[in-house]
């Protein structure tokens, strides 16, 4: 008998996620752009329903077969859902997803050498979270937290040298305080252990995303 319910059980988990899916795909477009240096594979939302509008944040919609990006309004299909920008050379220019018009989530770009130029987080439409920057050569320049758009604690900027630059910024304050370190051989797996390791937090960068 428990068998039973538990097919039963796992049946209709199943046939519920497919009707979500299929609700998804029903409310999505996707689209295809061609851009001189570029080719973009994205997806629009088709569904007609108001939308709230904030005057402080960027929107990214299509119209007339390009994305268009305007602060505080849209006159088109919003972007939500995936997006995925590639060089000509086929490799990745930019990774991420939009959720109605805004971006939501892990989000990287890379150069056409394929190295990894940033990796970022957005939380309804704002930088939020841990971020890092690289060079074209995969020199970690940058790395700190974002809050609302703006540097929010202790922002690290490196140097070839091996010198590096601690400032501490704060989003209430906005105050700044510069510390200089001199140079110090680094172990760069230690670096990226201590960026990306884990905390109860949701915005969070680790290794394997990196990767």
């Amino acid at each position: 008998m428990k068998v039973i319910f538990t097919c039963f059980a796992l049946f209709f988990s199943f046939l519920t996620l497919a009707q979500r899916k299929l609700l998804n795909q029903l409310e999505l477009n996707r689209i295809i752009i061609n851009t001189p240096d570029s080719t973009i594979f994205a997806e629009t939302l088709n569904s007609k329903k108001k939308i709230k509008i904030y005057d402080s944040k960027w929107y990214y919609w299509y119209k007339s077969d390009k994305i268009r990006i305007t602060r505080g309004g849209y006159d088109g299909r919003l972007l939500s859902g995936d997006y995925k920008q590639f060089y000509h050379n086929h490799n990745l220019q930019s990774k991420g997803k939009f959720k109605k018009g805004l971006k939501s989530g892990r989000w990287k770009i890379w150069f056409a050498n394929g190295e990894l130029k940033e990796a970022t987080y957005w939380r309804k439409g704002y930088k939020s979270g841990r971020f890092v920057q690289f060079d074209s050569t995969g020199f970690l320049r940058k790395k700190g937290k974002y809050k609302a758009d703006k540097f929010n604690g202790k922002i690290y900027t490196y140097e070839t040298d091996g010198s590096f630059q601690v400032t501490n910024e704060s989003v209430k304050k906005r105050s700044k305080k510069v510390v200089n370190v001199k140079p110090q051989k680094k172990d760069k797996k230690n670096i990226f252990q201590t960026l990306f390791q884990r905390k109860n937090k949701p915005e969070q960068l680790n290794s394997k995303e990196i990767n």
